[in-house]
């Protein structure tokens, strides 16, 4: 990841003992190990893969282009009704 300045001062606690999610040098904005073996296994096993990250933060989303499988990419994030930039009629309510 080379545009922009890299966020590396977060603290993190890894999903295994067995190896460190991100490497020395790694952004937290993207993907850990644990997640890449993740996308290395749905990519492997399906040949149209719908990537749907729900979430707030930023994350780097350039390894999509990794992926011949990826056919697409959602960003899905839930905002509080009140703090909804749509029109009611628009807002979906659960």
């Amino acid at each position: 990841m080379e545009i922009g300045t890299k966020y590396t001062k977060g603290t993190y606690t890894n999903n295994s003992t067995k190896y460190d999610d991100f490497e020395a040098g790694q952004s937290y904005l993207e993907l850990s190990k644990t997640e890449k073996d993740l996308v290395d296994m749905v990519c492997g096993l399906f040949d149209n893969v719908i990537v749907v990250y729900n979430g707030a933060n930023t994350m780097e989303l350039g390894w999509t282009n990794d992926y011949d499988q990826i056919k697409s990419v959602m960003h899905w994030e839930i905002l509080l009704p009140e703090k909804s930039i749509l029109p009611e009629r628009q807002r979906i309510h659960g």
